[in-house]
């Protein structure tokens, strides 16, 4: 990938950061500034030492050089470690406030896409790019702003300080090889990109099948499959390993070889030191000062070398996830006056299958409607085209008189509450789950009438006062079917919206229960749309919509 590309994608993620994080432009420049100034510190040791040294030789006159050299010495050497820890505690918590910038960034990117783009979108697959995007932004500024910019600095100060032990010729040579040898960890770390990319696919493919194999727990049950999921897994653990191994192994080999490089050059620059360092006592300083830099620098390089590395992996592992840190622009939705005679209007509406029913019916305000009709004949996609949630293939949908589109559907769900087939109960307390889309203030006598109606109060655990704070567990799971149906009906009813839409809402619930769910629903709303063949749901209908008839007007009826 170019430079051009990588930058792009930084630059995103920095300006995602900001959106959020209004005080990183500061914080990060204060953070930058300490990092260099730890460089620059770091570096005086040497040179004092050898001023001590060099002064040991001499007459008694310079007895107090050396100890200032030596109190120099110390105090540099502790102001450097203080801000060593100091600058590890502002970074890391500088770091955790741009990754909750970027976790929240990602999650509006997702929450803008479109129904039928989420529905395409693998839990599997994502997590890992997006996880590894947002550390890959944390690990380029490490990198970056925090290894290589003070590298440049600590070498600078160190090749003007060797300078003054060493002549110019071996000065020139040492920076020059400095140079060679960080563009040599440049190319290295340039040509491992394609490493990265099988570790990350590898990666990828690994989370994604245990996310898979995750949600068919049940499947592979009831199939008696768990021996052949055994033996595949250990497949695909074993082709794992090897790529994880085989792509480690280059590395340590590409590593290994510049080490070597390292090596070298500080062999020659150490026999240079002492050659020009023999016979003469004044010159042992400039010995040790040159010896300590040439070790300084030569572990600073391999920590480049490994941070150059460590950047192509994360640049790559940023680009591939940089698109979900910017929200896509949503077309603007003008409010819809959803008080017109007619709620729903729909024409010549062809479902996904051409040989499907062509259909046409209306809405009224104040109806009791059922949508009706055989299992897959496409009722619940009628509903989302309903919504502005999906293109239709062919005919006019029409809200309040008003085209329904992509771009109207934001608009549609502010006039209409939605119970979906398939409800999903978040981890937290029955309040949270309820109050999900209730943009009215909703005080906690009104959701407990809705708790009574619908009869969760059996949800109530010990040890809490009111049954609004017990805790639903982990997205529902210990909930049967028809208590996660209940709840999703109490949460659309928390919306307080005069047009109510709800998808089979007699899911797991006895004679009894349906009874009182269908009344608790009909007098909190004024127009009621259901899904449903349920023929207790249908007794209770104005308008029954059967989507399995080829016809230009559903069948309209009075209520018995």
């Amino acid at each position: 990938m170019s430079f051009a590309t990588y930058w792009s994608a930084y630059k995103i993620a920095y300006r995602a950061v900001k959106k959020s994080y209004h005080k990183f432009h500061r914080d990060f420049l204060a953070v930058t500034t300490m990092f260099v100034l730890v460089a620059a510190i770091s570096a005086l040791p040497p040179y004092l030492i050898r001023i001590a040294t060099n002064q040991l030789g001499l007459d008694a006159s310079g007895a107090n050089i050396v100890v200032l050299a030596v109190c120099g010495f110390a105090v540099a050497w502790t102001i450097s470690a203080v801000l060593e820890n100091v600058k590890g505690a502002f970074s890391a918590a500088l770091l955790a406030r741009a990754d909750a910038a970027l976790y929240s960034s990602s999650l509006k990117n997702i929450l803008s896409h479109s129904t039928s783009e989420q529905q395409r979108i693998s839990a599997g697959e994502l997590w890992p790019i997006i996880s590894r995007a947002i550390n890959s932004f944390a690990a380029i500024t490490i990198s970056i702003f925090w290894t290589i910019l003070p590298f440049v600095f600590e070498i600078g100060f160190t090749v003007y300080f060797i300078s003054q032990s060493l002549d110019s010729r071996l000065s020139a040579a040492f920076a020059l090889s400095i140079a060679v040898l960080t563009y040599v960890s440049y190319v290295v770390a340039r040509k491992s990109s394609g490493l990265h990319l099988r570790l990350f696919r590898a990666e990828n493919d690994l989370q994604q099948d245990f996310v898979e194999r995750h949600r068919m727990l049940f499947d592979i049950k009831i199939n008696q499959a768990e021996s052949r999921e055994v033996q595949q897994q250990a497949a695909r653990l074993d082709t794992y390993v090897r790529t994880i191994t085989s792509v480690n192994n280059e590395m340590a080999i590409r590593l290994g070889l510049q080490a070597v490089a390292f090596g070298i050059a500080l062999l020659a620059f150490a026999l240079a030191a002492v050659l020009t360092s023999t016979g003469s006592v004044s010159r042992a300083g400039d010995f040790v000062m040159t010896a300590t830099y040439l070790s300084l620098v030569t572990s600073r390089l391999r920590l480049l070398a490994a941070s150059l590395i460590d950047l192509e992996r994360s640049l790559t592992g940023l680009v591939q996830g940089v698109k979900y840190f910017v929200s896509p622009s949503s077309p603007v939705s003008n409010p819809i006056n959803a008080r017109t005679e007619v709620v729903f209007e729909v024409r010549d509406l062809k479902l996904s299958r051409a040989e499907g029913p062509t259909l046409g019916f209306q809405i009224l305000q104040g109806s009791t409607v059922v949508i009706s009709g055989r299992s897959g004949i496409g009722k619940s996609t009628l509903v989302t085209m309903m919504l502005g949630l999906q293109e239709p293939k062919s005919g006019q949908l029409h809200f309040s008189g008003e085209p329904v589109t992509s771009a109207s559907s934001e608009a549609i769900l502010a006039s209409v509450a939605v119970a979906p087939q398939l409800p999903r109960i978040f981890s937290g307390t029955l309040r949270e789950n309820l109050l999900l889309g209730a943009t009215q203030d909703t005080d906690d006598a009104f959701l407990m009438g809705i708790i009574n109606e619908l009869e969760l109060g059996n949800l109530r655990s010990e040890g809490i006062d009111s049954v609004l704070d017990a805790r639903i567990g982990i997205q529902g799971h210990d909930l049967s079917g028809g208590e996660q149906q209940r709840i999703s009906i109490g949460r659309a009813l928390a919306r307080r919206k005069q047009i109510l839409l709800i998808d089979e809402p007699t899911t797991g619930l006895d004679d009894r229960l349906v009874k009182k769910v269908l009344l608790c629903i009909r007098s909190r709303c004024e127009t009621l749309i259901m899904v449903s063949h349920d023929h207790r749901v249908l007794q209770m209908a104005d308008q029954v919509i059967d989507v399995s008839e080829h016809t230009d007007q559903a069948e309209q009826r009075e209520a018995a």
